[in-house]
């Protein structure tokens, strides 16, 4: 891993705030949208891009032959499910762009600062074997976090 800088963002506290405004504006500007649990899922049927060129055509044939639509079939809401689906995938692939974004973005960062706090925590570890003073109560306090890779301390016989 190379120690260069590949991220370096400041997001104010105020530009936070402001994110989460949209969040919000676009929460309502949604209703009605649902959550399905994992079981929920996998119970529905999927449809994707092959599926929508099919539901489509399947609606516009119903709209032109009511005779063979079955009663309990609402050609009406066929069309609205359509049309909900493809102005949230618009909207889905949009935010997908800043979804991946936002991923990458806590990723580098934070690799980064994971690096870079290693390499403090090393140095410190090394500082302290020297009797480097306060550096052996920074190595032990940052080591807690590794509490599975201490090492043994070898004894010899006199």
């Amino acid at each position: 891993m190379s120690n260069e800088n590949k991220i370096s963002i400041i997001i104010s506290e105020q530009k936070v705030l402001d994110a989460l405004q949209v969040v919000n504006t676009l929460k309502e500007q949604l209703p009605g949208l649902v959550t399905l649990t994992p079981d929920e899922r996998r119970a529905y049927l999927k449809m994707g891009d092959k599926s929508l060129a099919f539901v489509q055509k399947a609606q516009e044939y119903a709209g032109l032959h009511p005779d063979l639509v079955p009663s309990f079939v609402d050609v009406a809401e066929m069309k609205k499910d359509i049309d909900a689906v493809i102005a949230l995938q618009t909207i889905y692939r949009a935010l997908n762009e800043i979804h991946s974004a936002l991923d990458d973005s806590i990723l580098l960062a934070g690799s980064e600062a994971f690096m870079a706090a290693l390499t403090f925590y090393n140095a410190s570890k090394s500082a302290a074997k020297s009797n480097v003073r306060g550096a052996k109560e920074i190595a032990d306090d940052l080591g807690a976090r590794f509490p599975g890779h201490k090492r043994k301390q070898v004894t010899t016989n006199p």
